[in-house]
């Protein structure tokens, strides 16, 4: 890890600095396109909203929010509800940017996830049984941050339904084991077959994500909770409250949705 000062400081001294990207010595016109390409998706953040906020050694360099057309906050401002602890996605972000750093002897975005072993595989489990899909065998880093994988979308949680095996699979019924599409909630689009080849599209889904934190869990031997606190949000003054909740504080969550019990 860099020995560089990337912390801000705590919300209560002022916060996020803003740095010309410039003096930061980023490249500006990559960083307008990137900027671009995000606010002006057709698929995703004209039709849902959007907001992104690019941080880079503690300076913000790049802010903008878009208001979809059919859904998303209404207007989407940087005064509606954005701020670091609120998004899964901007803690997951961080901290696959602090694992990419502390790893890059082993891992960087062209690494596959599923590999074509269980000995050449950040998720070696998922060899545990046949692979459903040939494809998810070319799956590498960037294509799960970028949601390219071809993972469907559809959080289960949000609508519970029955669980099911799919054949040649007895075993529990962890969220990583539906990502290996091993089984399936009733009535909701499941994982055995993906969208389409792994950069050869875009669809919004976490389970991805999920499989990438399976991956950081195997090297790292820690959760992405602790391991992002104890390296970044602690020091920028997040509360140890959110270390180890898993979401399950959140108040408008209830055991049912978010499949905590088997009802």
């Amino acid at each position: 890890m860099s020995n560089e000062e990337y912390f801000p400081p705590p919300e209560k001294e002022g916060g996020w600095r803003v740095g010309d990207p410039n003096e930061l010595g980023v490249n500006v016109e990559l960083l307008n396109e990137a900027i671009n390409y995000h606010a002006d998706n057709e698929n995703s953040t004209k039709k849902y909203g959007g907001a992104l906020l690019i941080i880079y050694k503690g300076y913000i360099i790049g802010e903008i929010y878009t208001t979809g057309t059919i859904g998303g906050a209404r207007p989407w401002t940087k005064y509606t509800c954005n701020d670091m602890k609120s998004s899964a996605k901007s803690v997951f972000g961080t901290a696959m940017g602090v694992f990419l750093e502390e790893y890059k002897d082993q891992v960087n975005l062209e690494t596959l996830l599923v590999g074509d072993s269980r000995e050449n595989s950040l998720i070696p489990q998922i060899w545990d049984q046949p692979i459903t899909d040939e494809r998810k065998k070319l799956i590498k880093i960037k294509h799960v941050l970028s949601m390219t994988s071809g993972h469907e979308g559809n959080e289960p949680w949000l609508a519970p339904s029955s669980r099911h095996f799919y054949s040649g699979y007895n075993g529990s019924f962890q969220m990583y084991e539906y990502c290996f599409g091993w089984w399936y909630f009733f009535g909701v689009p499941a994982h055995r077959i993906l969208k389409f080849e792994p950069g050869h599209g875009f669809n919004y889904s976490s389970f991805g994500l999920e499989l990438m934190a399976l991956a950081m869990r195997n090297m790292t031997g820690e959760m992405v909770g602790p391991y992002v606190y104890d390296r970044v949000l602690a020091h920028i003054g997040m509360p140890i409250g959110i270390r180890d909740n898993q979401f399950k504080e959140v108040p408008y969550r209830t055991a049912k949705k978010f499949n905590f019990s088997d009802e």
